[in-house]
């Protein structure tokens, strides 16, 4: 989204990257991410419907940080060591008052003074006491983004079904490499010296099992009709790759008793 513009609720905690989703959700200084690439997830859809679930999944399983906790918290600039707290003292350095803080909502804040001159060395113990009091009005929890409230509130969205692993290996050898030059994955020109096309090759490989792999040349077929023979080579290829994971027929398949 533009600078300044906030993404829609259901896109909260997501964020488009090179041929994935990225899903990322902060809690205590603490970042949970993960990326679900459009390849591996059923498409660009299927991938941002996995890191929507997964997000979900993680605020509902790591809820915000409550109000008061936010709320007691040190900050690295506090002079006093106490959140919330503050003294205020003259050129001398000597304290003038103290005075209790608290931010209720969003543009809300209750604050409270005690001055040296009517409390005395109470003043201090007056100001901790009273913060007390401001923090027993904090309920819920600490939202950091508008959006976050929101969210958090949203109905869990259903994760897609995995895809079968053998359309999954299928998806993922129909993806082009970034050093392919020929356009269709899986399939290459083999070039002479000079540059100029001497074959294509069709190769398709299982992990773990054997490589298919079909070279067509030049001389033979020509440019054009070996570039063709071996992308339909590819297609085959893959087809075969398919039937390598389809369980073998029992008895009882073929109707034999």
């Amino acid at each position: 989204m533009p600078s300044g513009v906030r993404n829609p609720v259901s896109m909260y905690g997501i964020s488009r990257g090179a041929r994935r989703w990225k899903a990322s959700i902060t809690r205590n200084k603490v970042r949970l991410f993960k990326s679900f690439a459009f390849g591996t997830h059923g498409g660009r859809g299927a991938a941002l419907a996995h890191a929507q679930a997964w997000r979900d999944e993680i605020m509902r399983s790591h809820p915000p940080i409550f109000r008061r906790e936010k709320a007691v918290q040190a900050r690295s600039n506090s002079k006093t060591g106490i959140p919330g707290v503050t003294c205020r003292t003259d050129a001398r350095g000597k304290p003038l008052g103290w005075t209790a803080k608290t931010q209720l909502e969003r543009g809300v804040q209750v604050q409270k003074w005690f001055s040296v001159v009517r409390y005395g060395n109470h003043a201090k113990e007056l100001a901790i006491a009273e913060r007390q009091r401001q923090l027993e009005q904090l309920t819920g929890h600490f939202f950091a983004h508008p959006s976050d409230r929101v969210a958090a509130a949203m109905p869990a969205q259903k994760r897609p079904a995995p895809l079968p692993e053998p359309l999954l290996r299928r998806r993922k050898a129909q993806t082009a490499a970034s050093t392919n030059t020929s356009g269709t994955p899986g399939v290459t020109c083999l070039r002479w010296p000079d540059g100029t096309p001497r074959a294509w090759k069709a190769k398709t490989q299982k992990k773990g099992s054997k490589i298919l792999e079909k070279t067509f040349y030049v001389a033979t077929y020509g440019n054009d009709e070996a570039k063709a023979l071996a992308i339909a080579e590819r297609q085959q290829q893959l087809q075969q790759m398919e039937g390598w994971a389809s369980p073998r027929p029992t008895e009882s398949d073929c109707g034999v008793a």
